[in-house]
């Protein structure tokens, strides 16, 4: 079954696609990834829906307007054509998003904001009942 699963390995992406092996009890399961076989909880794997044989240029694709037309969707700016020239108002120094590779970033460790209090020693007295 393919699969997304989660990688904590700081060389890879947060998630990656893998296929499920074989379980390992109730929550344990095996994945193949790439040329390793993994093994991880049943919270770090989520289902994939489409596989990879299906290539973007194979779906048939309709244009914007085509489809916000038949289901009387407002648009809030006009729509362009996809070969049509950038805006200029736009620097050409600045690139396109998606056109360069994205660089895997460490997430920052999630840590509490509060301000802890520090403990007190309970002081119990022996000889007094409740």
């Amino acid at each position: 079954m393919p699969v997304f699963v989660r990688d904590y390995r700081a060389c890879f992406p947060n998630w990656i696609e893998a296929t499920v092996a074989a379980h390992r009890g109730s929550m344990l399961f095996d994945v193949f990834a790439g040329d390793d076989t993994l093994f991880f909880h049943n919270n770090q794997i989520r289902r994939r829906h489409c596989s990879k044989a299906i290539e973007p240029e194979s779906l048939s694709l309709f244009p914007l307007d085509i489809l916000l037309d038949n289901f009387a969707i407002p648009t809030g700016h006009p729509v362009s054509e996809p070969n049509a020239a950038p805006p200029s108002d736009v620097p050409l120094s600045v690139s396109v998003a998606g056109s360069a590779p994205l660089e895997r970033q460490l997430l920052p460790r999630r840590r509490a904001n509060r301000v802890r209090r520090t403990t007190q020693p309970i002081q119990v007295n022996p000889r007094k009942k409740r």
